[in-house]
């Protein structure tokens, strides 16, 4: 009974240590990402402001 209480719990060590990881790695696989592509594309973010600017000349 202690032996599959002890597989029991570093199974789910495991299984938690290997989740931890792989959101680990999918956000800073995001991050870089994002951070890749802003760097070489600036003119989207430049073009993604101004839509809300001529609102405020309007009113």
């Amino acid at each position: 009974m202690a032996l599959w209480a002890m597989t029991g719990v570093l199974l789910l060590y495991s299984v938690g240590i290997v989740v931890v990881l792989l959101i680990l790695s999918a956000v800073v696989i995001g991050f870089s990402g994002w951070w890749v592509v802003r760097q070489h594309h600036p003119v989207v973010v430049e073009k993604l402001r101004p839509r809300r600017q001529p609102n405020a000349v309007n009113r």
